[in-house]
């Protein structure tokens, strides 16, 4: 298990969902495009999506991994269109699938032409930082406490 005080985990999951899939951002640390969490067990940041699938159901079994349906790795909302357990397989799979890999992307750029080019790393973390700081702005501004689950 995590040893992520809870509270602190969720005060960091934005409130509002966003765009079109209804992903909830994470208001707190990236890297790469990832939301991080300092972890005081370990002494270092961990995968925040693994420290709230921990804390909402249990322990992550051995071999299998957090795996962003909505393809965000920046997004923690919980429940099964954006959070769910996978194998490393299933993970490459939804990558290839998703066009996050150089196989997945094909000729074209990917997903047949039909939306816009993969994101590069620097692209996936001005976007992560841009929709962090529209809710944090949103926040600031809420007369009243929230419950996020």
């Amino acid at each position: 298990m995590s040893g992520v005080d809870p509270q602190r985990l969720l005060n960091k999951v934005s409130p509002f969902e966003e765009g079109p899939l209804g992903c909830r951002p994470w208001l707190g640390a990236l890297s790469k495009g990832r939301a991080i969490i300092h972890d005081p067990e370990v002494g270092q940041p961990v995968q925040a999506s693994r420290a709230l699938w921990e804390h909402l159901w249990g322990p992550i079994p051995r071999g299998l991994f957090v795996m962003h349906l909505c393809d965000h790795g920046y997004c923690l909302a919980p429940g099964g269109s954006h959070l769910v357990l996978g194998s490393q397989t299933t993970n490459l799979l939804h990558a290839s699938l998703a066009a996050r890999t150089a196989i997945g992307r094909g000729v074209g750029g990917g997903r047949g032409g039909m939306s816009r080019l993969p994101l590069t790393e620097e692209e996936r973390e001005a976007e992560a930082i841009a929709i962090r700081e529209k809710h944090l702005r949103k926040i600031e501004r809420m007369p009243v406490q929230h419950a996020l689950f």
